[in-house]
């Protein structure tokens, strides 16, 4: 009697572990990450709308930028974004760069408007931006 009341606690502590894991392997099994992508782009869509709105009707063509394109702050190409970004402005095209007059600033956390400011007088003579939240910006560079 005295070993089935040492091996209770560990028997106890076994079934809850092989039912935690079953548990988990459940959840992960019938997770449908289509329905998360689908979320976010809705969401990315409604984010890109006032830009969309705020373009010329006469633009086709925009340049795009992120947070990548900001010298000495570490952020990574997030080509999702990018895609996204295309998606929700078309049939604006998107050519990364700042060879058109009309761009596309996403930037999101990572670099804060006084980063971005300095860098755009150096790459840009003239320009407007407008901040539309969320990181993300339209610059217009304005030829001189």
């Amino acid at each position: 009697m005295k070993k089935i009341r040492v091996f209770i606690p560990y028997l106890l502590s076994i079934l809850s572990i092989v039912g935690c894991a079953y548990y988990l392997y459940t959840q992960v099994k019938s997770f449908d990450p289509s329905s998360v992508s689908e979320e976010m782009v809705s969401a990315w869509d409604e984010h890109m709308k006032p830009i969309r709105d705020a373009l010329p009707s006469d633009v086709f063509t925009a340049g795009y930028l992120e947070a990548s394109d900001i010298p000495n702050n570490g952020a990574t190409y997030d080509d999702a974004e990018f895609f996204m970004t295309q998606y929700a402005l078309a049939p604006v095209a998107l050519i990364k760069g700042v060879q058109t007059p009309w761009i596309i600033g996403n930037f999101g956390n990572t670099v804060s408007p006084k980063d971005i400011q300095p860098w755009l007088e150096r790459t840009l003579h003239k320009y407007e931006i407008q901040n539309f939240g969320f990181g993300i910006y339209l610059i217009h560079d304005i030829p001189e």
